[in-house]
């Protein structure tokens, strides 16, 4: 029992009782061809592209400058196709360049940031004249095609590479020999290369090879039975059927559908006639396509759209796109699940651009076009791809430079996401909350709010206050750990558990304090492992489920108020067991860090609001190193996330830590912390004031395990080497952090002495040094690994109990930061003794509380 305290102490512990109750109460194997990516492409060939994924493009800008692809030492030519593709991981372009009489095709790759990986490949050999390559994605290689003239007709070649560029097959004649083979066109059908070309300018051939390269069936003739003549092409699988876009010799463009093996499906849909039109660029939707093109019937350059059915015939009537520029030409057409985007080469007077338009599902034009100055020369020919979070092309260097190159371009859409009047373009580094902002006021939650470069500044969120301020129970779940996650400055705190009480354990969310409870899954399966994140205004949970045969990673979301927005969406086509994931938010996306199953080791990929995949997997540390055993993830400063991880170097692990942007590309290089060590794991990382804050297990010289800690600044150089921040003669294990605004809160659990595994919270500061002792969380039992979030007042902990052989009870306390004086309503306290206390309203000047567990207060 507590004895009866003078009045002054009496105030000190109400209010010590008050911070915790008037808290905010408001891996899977790397992905196949058949992951569905927010692309504007239907991956899994299910009839739906991109359905869940956002696929507007507000507020376009172009914010970044052009970056040149090709060797300098050469000459891009102009008047041949270039062509880029997104893989999902980055891009992958190919064009032609000259270098005195000879021509060459060249291949490249590009991160998402569109920074070059390794160096230009080229695919053919010097000859008079190479053209019209184009370039095609599968979901796990590329495919090249291009015509090449060494005094002779042009003849196809095809060449197969695999995700990291590397050729497979080829190059090998695609086209039979000694016949005229011009301007290729390729697409990737569920399983099979198409190739189609035009055959002397007078015919539309066809032909199917493997994913490997071979050849498969024989040379097909789409538009023998017609008196049109081929020019140009474009392909869009889908439906079942391959749709055919190409200009004819009588000056118009026609559509023609074939089956897969390329037969034609009834005669050509006239969309022009004798109209000057040409250079179609076709795209399909899942149930309809969409097509834009060159058109003279103005007695001008003009710029066309239209939507064609399934079977050929137009939906709406042609609509222009330009207004009366002196030159038009080259659209490039992309589709983003939601709208088409049109990027074409104009120009009046001595200025040139890249004009941009977007249009809604319908085909109406959804604003102006946004011009992009190009130069002073006529060739700006674009090829256009949508990443599912922005447009990007490349185009020919204009006419006037020398020598010539190609360019890449990455627009930025700017929709103001949270609503505050600033977009992530005008420097809103957090787009999802309207808190956060160049002109916002700053909040005691850990985060610099206004991007002034001081975090919680007039806060005080140094925990040097109350150890625990007490704990609660918020159900039973497996005995694994449960994910705690807050948005913190009164937007409440969030514990995701699994639930006894439902057949299957299902996960849930528990809100609180008071706590109310949110069904994470839609059935009865039995799930493990969540990680839980703030992502904008929203809960995002992901969880390993074992409903099937195999492991998947599953995700929900949830607003505010606990509805689910997405509910128990499947991430994976199959993940092996074991997987363990980490989310964090970085401003805009959500990053996502998780262990492969086998071989295992950490990859990464990035969430658009609602979940949906805007990348493939990938990898971190070398490819070549097959298990690494841990991962972790935090938001970065300025935008984006900090990804850690561990990797083998022989027998021993070393540590890792990079930046990355907000689409995914690399804002630094990976370094390496310190030197590898054995028996690393338990990879914990969060922000600090001066950077970011690195903690893992590892053994010490003298044979136990110690926790060690490593300080990095914002750009990656350390502030303080690798050391411990534990004394040898412990069992440390499952290590969390959480970043006040002033210092690290760790917590871990740890066997010290032989004992139970109890909780313990350790203060790091920026540079990793401990402020002040560790201290117990209070349980005396064998607890589960914890689990920590900071709530803009505390550290909310959350670990379990053990409570039966296949359940465990879940606890979660506070750790008090809060400023003394602060007045305070006490409402309860539960006491594992079971006495419980009402308190009134009071109001004190200081306190310092300084240790204690729950069945005693010791008070300075």
């Amino acid at each position: 029992m507590l004895t009866r305290l003078p009045w002054a102490r009496r105030s000190l512990l109400a209010l010590m009782i008050f911070l915790l109750l008037a808290l905010p109460n408001t891996l899977w194997t790397s992905a196949t061809a058949a992951a569905e990516l927010c692309d504007g492409r239907d991956n899994d060939q299910d009839g739906t592209v991109d359905n869940s994924c956002p696929g507007r493009c507000a507020d376009p800008r172009a914010l970044s400058g052009e970056q040149t692809l090709a060797d300098p030492a050469w000459s891009a030519d102009l008047g041949r196709d270039r062509s880029l593709v997104w893989d999902g991981r980055g891009f992958a372009a190919v064009w032609v360049e000259t270098q005195g009489y000879d021509t060459r095709v060249v291949f490249r790759r590009f991160d998402p940031s569109g920074s070059p990986l390794g160096q230009p490949l080229p695919l053919s050999d010097l000859v008079p004249i190479d053209a019209n390559a184009a370039i095609a994605w599968s979901g796990s290689g590329y495919g090249v095609v291009w015509s090449a003239e060494d005094f002779g007709l042009p003849e196809l070649f095809f060449a197969a590479l695999d995700d990291s560029g590397q050729i497979t097959a080829g190059p090998l004649k695609v086209s039979t020999p000694g016949e005229d083979a011009q301007r290729p066109s390729i697409a990737w059908d569920q399983d099979v290369w198409i190739v189609a070309w035009a055959w002397y300018n007078s015919r539309v051939h066809f032909r199917r090879l493997s994913a490997d390269g071979a050849l498969l069936g024989s040379e097909v003739c789409v538009t023998c039975d017609t008196a049109s003549g081929a020019g140009d092409i474009s392909l869009a699988p889908g439906g079942g059927q391959i749709g055919v876009a190409y200009s004819d010799s009588h000056g118009g463009v026609r559509f023609v559908r074939t089956d897969r093996q390329g037969q034609a499906l009834g005669p050509p849909t006239d969309l022009t006639l004798q109209t000057g039109a040409g250079q179609p660029s076709l795209v399909f939707t899942g149930g309809h396509y969409g097509l834009a093109w060159y058109d003279r019937r103005d007695g001008d350059d003009g710029i066309f759209f239209n939507r064609l059915a399934l079977d050929g015939s137009t939906l709406d009537t042609d609509r222009r796109l330009n207004g009366a520029d002196a030159y038009a030409g080259t659209p490039s057409l992309a589709w983003t699940g939601q709208e088409f985007l049109v990027a074409w080469g104009g120009g009046n007077g001595p200025d040139y651009s890249i004009l941009f338009a977007r249009l809604d599902d319908q085909g109406q034009p959804l604003g102006s076009p946004l011009y992009i100055p190009a130069g002073t020369g006529p060739y700006s020919r674009p090829s256009l791809v949508w990443t599912g979070s922005r447009p990007t092309w490349i185009r020919d260097e204009d006419a006037l430079a020398s020598p010539r190159n190609i360019l890449l371009r990455r627009l930025s859409c700017c929709l103001d996401a949270d609503g505050d009047g600033t977009s992530f373009c005008d420097g809103d580094q957090d787009d999802g909350d309207a808190d956060s902002g160049p002109d916002a006021s700053e909040l005691c939650d850990g985060r610099d709010n206004d991007y002034d470069g001081t975090v919680d500044e007039g806060c005080d969120t140094s925990c040097q206050a109350a150890p625990l301020t007490g704990e609660e129970s918020v159900g039973e779940q497996q005995p694994t750990r449960p994910a705690v996650a807050s948005r913190g400055a009164g937007a409440g705190d969030y514990v995701v558990r699994g639930d006894a009480t439902r057949p299957g354990w299902q996960l849930v969310v528990d809100r609180g304090p008071p706590w109310q409870t949110s069904a994470v899954e839609e059935d009865t399966a039995e799930s493990r492992d969540p990680a839980a994140s703030w992502s904008g205004r929203r809960l995002l949970t992901v969880f390993e489920d074992l409903r099937s045969t195999s492991a998947r990673l599953r995700l929900s979301e949830f607003d505010a108020d606990g509805s689910a927005t997405v509910a128990d969406r499947d991430l994976t086509d199959g993940a092996a067991a074991g997987a363990r994931a980490a989310l964090g938010w970085g401003g805009r996306r959500t990053g996502l860090v998780f262990l492969n199953g086998s071989p295992r080791r950490a990859a990464w990929t990035l969430l658009a609001p609602g979940g949906a995949r805007l990348l493939r997997d990938i990898p971190l540390g070398n490819e070549e190193q097959a298990a690494a055993p841990e991962a972790a993830i935090s938001p970065a400063w300025g935008g984006g996330l900090a990804l850690a991880w561990l990797s083998p170097t022989g027998s021993d692990q070393a540590v890792w830590i990079q930046l990355v942007d907000e689409e995914g590309g690399a804002r630094s290089t990976a370094v390496e912390i310190g030197t590898a060590a054995p028996g690393r794991r338990a990879l914990a990382l969060s922000r600090s004031r001066q950077g970011y804050l690195l903690a893992w297990i590892e053994t010490s010289a003298g044979g136990g395990e110690v926790i060690m800690a490593a300080a990095v600044d914002g750009d990656l150089a350390l502030l303080a080497a690798p050391h411990p921040v534990t004394a040898e003669g412990g069992s440390p294990d499952g290590i969390a952090a959480a970043f006040t605004g002033s210092e690290t809160g760790l917590v871990f659990r740890d066997a010290r002495d032989g004992g139970r595994y109890r909780p313990f919270r350790l203060r790091l500061d920026a540079e990793g040094a401990t402020l002040g002792p560790t201290t117990p969380l209070g349980s005396d039992r064998d607890v589960g690994p914890p689990a920590a979030a900071w709530t803009g007042s505390g550290l909310r902990v959350s670990w379990t109990l053990p409570a039966g052989t296949d359940r465990q009870t879940v606890r979660t306390a506070v750790v008090d930061c809060v400023a003394a004086g602060v007045a305070s309503r006490v409402r309860r306290l539960r006491w594992k003794d079971k006495l419980t206390l009402n308190w009134d309203p009071v109001e004190a000047a200081v306190y310092d509380l300084i240790s204690g567990d729950l069945a005693r207060l010791v008070l300075d």
